[in-house]
């Protein structure tokens, strides 16, 4: 599972749990999480993925009980991080999800 912004990776590596946004559905469970490309990329260790909830709608309001722990200030500027990821697009879903790191590669 890719890490990519800076402050969501920066909040995974320090609190040892990150709330997510993804446009795609991830199945729960162990995975490998990871910076850069699919081609070249660095492991930052391992982790539990856990789905939170599906959101119809990305709205400040659904994701403020998350926000402590998303490594945003805002829940606006996590919207617009997730939006850059998408390229604008809104997604008829967006999964929320619960990364709890199990080790960390150092």
């Amino acid at each position: 599972m890719f890490f990519n912004h800076e402050k969501v990776r920066r909040h995974l590596l320090r609190k040892g749990r990150v709330y997510t946004l993804r446009d795609h559905k991830i199945r729960e469970g162990r995975h490998r999480l990871v910076h850069g490309s699919y081609f070249k990329n660095t492991c930052l260790g391992y982790g539990t993925v856990h789905l939170v909830r599906r959101l119809r709608k990305v709205e400040p309001r659904a994701l403020s009980p998350y926000l402590k722990d998303s490594g945003m200030k805002t829940a606006r500027e996590w919207i617009d991080a997730f939006l850059g990821f998408t390229k604008g697009k809104v997604p008829r879903s967006v999964y929320l999800l619960r990364v709890d790191m199990i080790s960390a590669h150092s």
